[in-house]
């Protein structure tokens, strides 16, 4: 059975906080770009999207944009 010791535990949990510090700025950043104006329905869906992690910034504004994501 493998372990995980307390020192790994803090850099895997770190590691985490990390990525999703970066996928919240992923977010707003994409919020900046939504109040510049874009259609609800394709910003909504690219929205959750990028929030959860499955698309990347440029993903989801190009889709936002009308010019597709996947």
């Amino acid at each position: 059975m493998l372990g995980l010791t307390l020192k790994g535990a803090a850099a895997l949990r770190g590691a985490e906080c990390d990525e999703l510090a970066a996928r919240l700025r992923a977010v707003m950043s994409f919020a900046d770009t939504v109040a510049r104006g874009t259609a609800p329905r394709p910003a909504g869906y690219a929205l959750r999207r990028l929030a959860e992690g499955a698309w990347t910034l440029e993903q989801a504004e190009a889709h936002a944009a009308g010019s597709g994501g996947e």
